[in-house]
């Protein structure tokens, strides 16, 4: 299946992937470089490699930090662009001496590259999420098995740079080239014994959520849907848990307590959430069989999201609804945040609610179509109508909007992809004034 990425929007780095360094305020097709098989056991292993605008699997997800961007594929490949501090050698495709000799002019341009390192002779390439924040990118690795066994968790490797914690590594650690592990996973918070145990009973690390200077992990125990939330970065605000607000600061993963998300609810499991720029929204239930509830859990807030202020009670109070056991599958709400604002998508109205700022048009719109998915940029939304149209709202000085007419950034537009008689939009991204759009074969 043919998936193509097109985008739009703040290119100063090259995180948009278009083959230059302008912005662009129409879709436009970007450039993959393609690592094919690497054989052997060390990196002085022979690579193939081809520049395509095409990708061999659907996209899974798109992140975002200041400057540069990740694309995980459902193969569970990874292709990054952008700011090169925030990437460290992840994509340092020229570290490979087989690879170099291969590399033309046109190869080192500003498009997607292959997300892979060596560590111990051991080629990784694959992952199960990604992340950013504004100078760091994430990887997290699946665990690996043998016979049905366990024998390595999966793990998270972070690179690029972070003055308030948020590489997870430990005290004073503001940068790191080379992809490092993040501190503590494995270690006290996972005993030995969960090693080379059935793989239904371990804890794995199904992803990692960002903000701009705070991190949240989630783990789950198979056996039972128990979910862990893991924080470190910025917390002074309280988007980590009133308990390390103190501490300004987490410099390793800490886990968020129970007291702090069941503060003033009654949430009984934790679902997923949403990080903004400092504050965290976490989606749960209460109850059992019939008498599930979605709750709302808020941590820290800034001017306009405090997580004492009656706007946001009411707005969550609002969002907690009973459920029948019978359709209690997972939540049929999904959230989302930009730096200062919170979106839920309500999957059977296809409706979005939100609250934050609205200097730019960061609500949605009154006549605002119904989406059934979306993304949150830093200071805009992107949203894919049921009918395949693509829609944007917010701030779009740097043409991540597409071409506005209306320049108080108070409307939605219609963007446009060029004419593909095969193709279908299929899902959408947005980062920091940056607007992403993938296709797929009808």
């Amino acid at each position: 299946m043919t998936t193509r990425l097109w985008a739009l929007g703040s290119n100063s780095s090259g995180q948009l992937g278009v083959g230059h360094y302008e912005d662009v305020d129409t879709p436009t097709p970007c450039s993959f470089i393609h690592t094919q098989s690497l054989y052997g056991t060390t990196s002085s292993a022979k690579a193939h490699m081809e520049q395509s605008d095409a990708l061999r699997s659907p996209v899974r997800k798109i992140v975002a930090g200041g400057n540069h961007t990740i694309v995980l594929c459902e193969n569970g490949a990874a292709y990054a662009a952008g700011n090169g501090e925030a990437l460290g050698e992840c994509v340092d495709l020229a570290s490979h001496p087989s690879v170099s000799a291969e590399l033309s002019s046109q190869d080192l341009t500003p498009c997607f590259k292959r997300v892979t390192w060596w560590e111990n002779s051991q080629l990784l390439d694959t992952f199960v999420d990604v992340s950013a924040t504004w100078t760091a990118s994430f990887f997290v690795t699946p665990p690996q098995t043998q016979d049905g066994y366990v024998v390595r968790l999966g793990r998270i490797y972070v690179c690029g740079k972070g003055e308030k914690g948020e590489l997870g590594l430990g005290k004073y650690i503001f940068e790191t080239a080379k992809p490092r592990q993040v501190a503590v996973f494995g270690d006290k918070d996972y005993p030995r014994c969960y090693i080379s145990t059935d793989v239904e009973r371990v804890p794995l690390i199904p992803g990692t959520l960002t903000g701009i200077w705070s991190s949240v992990a989630y783990t789950l125990t198979c056996s039972t849907d128990e979910v862990h939330v893991f924080g470190w970065g910025s917390c002074r605000k309280g988007q980590l848990g009133n308990s390390t607000k103190a501490d300004k600061e987490l410099w390793k993963p800490r886990r968020v307590t129970d007291e702090d998300i069941k503060q003033d609810t009654e949430i009984d499991r934790i679902f997923t959430a949403a990080v903004g720029k400092d504050f965290a929204l976490y989606q749960g239930t209460h109850g059992k069989q019939e008498d599930t509830v979605i709750e709302w859990r808020l941590l820290g807030g800034n001017s306009v999201l405090k997580s004492d202020g009656d706007d946001v009670k009411s707005f969550l109070a609002d969002l907690s609804i009973p459920v029948p056991s019978a359709e209690m599958v997972w939540p049929r709400t999904s959230l989302y945040a930009s730096w200062s604002n919170v979106y839920i998508l309500e999957s059977r109205t296809n409706k979005v609610k939100a609250l934050g700022r609205n200097d730019h048009g960061q609500l949605p719109p009154k006549q605002l179509p119904g989406v059934w998915t979306m993304a949150a940029g830093s200071e805009h939304c992107v949203g894919l109508t049921p009918e395949g149209g693509v829609v944007t709202w917010g701030w779009g000085e740097h043409g991540n909007c597409g071409r506005r007419s209306d320049e108080t950034g108070q409307g939605w537009s219609v963007l446009s992809l060029p004419a593909v008689r095969t193709e279908t939009a299929a899902g959408v991204g947005a980062g920091c004034a940056t607007t992403f759009i993938w296709t797929a074969e009808k």
